[in-house]
């Protein structure tokens, strides 16, 4: 087990769409790039970003569980987390994370 593993994630802009990679080195090794698929349309990611700097100073003023604008952060948050770590790349995070020391 190890303190620290590096696992880097590569959004690779190739012009109409993206692609995404990851390496591990010592653990997975690099992964070939595939399709990013992202769960909204990328040129939502100006709107979708002032909409999470107003749930970040709202959370700063009261707490948001249970409420909806927090609802609605956590699922778009698992949404895009599910997305990127899909497939290959999500087994390769796992193996990653396992190999850290508890």
């Amino acid at each position: 087990m190890s303190d620290v593993i590096n696992f880097d994630l590569h959004i690779i802009d190739a012009g109409s769409h993206y692609l995404i990679s990851a390496a591990a080195p010592g653990v997975v090794g690099d992964l070939s790039p595939r399709p990013l698929l992202l769960p909204f349309d990328p040129a939502e990611l100006p709107r979708r970003r002032r909409d999470a700097v107003e749930w970040v100073e709202q959370a700063r003023v009261r707490t948001l569980a249970g409420e909806e604008s927090f609802k609605r952060a956590r699922e778009r948050g698992e949404a895009l987390f599910n997305h990127l770590f899909a497939g290959e790349i999500g087994a390769a995070y796992r193996v990653a994370r396992s190999r850290l020391a508890p």
